[in-house]
């Protein structure tokens, strides 16, 4: 069963957060937003700056995204639960 613990600013310069999900005895960390890029609405936080609410560009990004959106704890699962 997997359990995520918690969120961090990345240390990847490409990538705004690190997610650190544990899984039995592992804990692995799944980078995932494009660094110098706006979002829809950051639920973590550290980068409310960059929201931009506009309706449109959540459904263009979300269409853009269909394939890799909806596998839980992939970098695209986090983006879409979290940034947009």
């Amino acid at each position: 069963m997997k359990i995520l613990l918690g969120f961090e600013k990345s240390k990847n310069p490409n990538k705004k957060y690190d997610a650190y999900v544990k899984n039995g005895n592992r804990i692995f960390k799944v980078s995932f937003g494009a660094n110098g890029y706006e979002q829809y609405h950051d639920k973590i936080g550290l980068y409310k700056n960059l929201d931009h609410h506009d309706e449109n560009r959540r459904r263009l990004y979300k269409i853009r995204h269909e394939g890799d959106r909806h596998v839980k704890w992939s970098p695209g699962w986090f983006a879409d639960q979290y940034l947009w």
